[in-house]
């Protein structure tokens, strides 16, 4: 019964150390995501950051307080951006927030990502939008 106890245990802290050695440390950022959260997002502390593949891809995901998530591809350009309490109007193409401004003027914007082709949003009454690159209107998701 005590072996079994220290299996168990030892599983219990392998698993613990695994899973913060997959916590990064900002410094790990590339220099383009390192600016533009000392930009935009400058009095928001870093909790955590983890990288992941994602269809082949190493994806890096910045955990700020109050819920706030960036996503950046390895190249450390924003490829998501999640913010329960609303997006800057300055981090959202001009086309796509003056849409949101007149069509959904109680709204505002939780979500952002940046897609090879088209933006998609969504905004705190969870409607989606979709977005052309130019930041014209496609759909409603």
């Amino acid at each position: 019964m005590r072996r079994l106890f220290l299996l168990l245990t030892s599983i219990c802290v392998a698993t613990i150390i695994g899973a913060c050695s997959n916590n990064h440390n900002f410094s790990n950022l590339p220099n383009k995501a390192k600016l533009f959260l000392e930009k935009y997002f400058q009095g928001n502390s870093i909790l955590f950051v983890e990288q992941e593949f994602d269809d082949g891809r190493l994806v890096t995901t910045v955990h700020l307080q109050d819920a706030i998530e960036i996503e950046f591809n390895n190249r450390g350009e924003w490829i998501e951006i999640s913010c329960p309490h609303g997006i800057s109007g300055e981090l959202i193409p001009t086309p796509i927030y003056s849409f949101v401004e007149e069509n959904y003027p109680s709204c505002f914007i939780v979500k952002i990502q940046r897609k090879s082709h088209h933006y998609q949003i969504e905004l705190n009454n969870d409607v989606e939008l979709i977005f052309n690159k130019e930041g014209k209107f496609i759909r409603i998701d």
